[in-house]
């Protein structure tokens, strides 16, 4: 189970549905919860603008991130 703190999920979704809008496919959250999380939830709040902010220089310099092919056959 993950924990998000209020409003984070917002601007989470706002990122990624900016980032599969430029890309063509979804971001592999999951991979990335070391940029999302802090010591109380999953998805914290600042995690969220952390977040925000590397989907949007990946888009920028246009350099999707890479998704292993064991990111699909994993249960989140």
């Amino acid at each position: 189970m993950f924990y998000a703190e209020d409003g984070a999920g917002e601007v989470i979704a706002r990122a990624q549905e900016k980032y599969e809008a430029h890309f063509g496919y979804a971001f592999p959250l999951y991979n990335y919860l070391d940029i999302t999380k802090d010591d109380e939830y999953d998805f914290s709040l600042a995690g969220a603008y952390r977040l925000q902010k590397f989907i949007n220089e990946r888009i920028e310099k246009n350099k999707p991130v890479r998704i292993t092919d064991e990111y699909f056959d994993t249960l989140w």
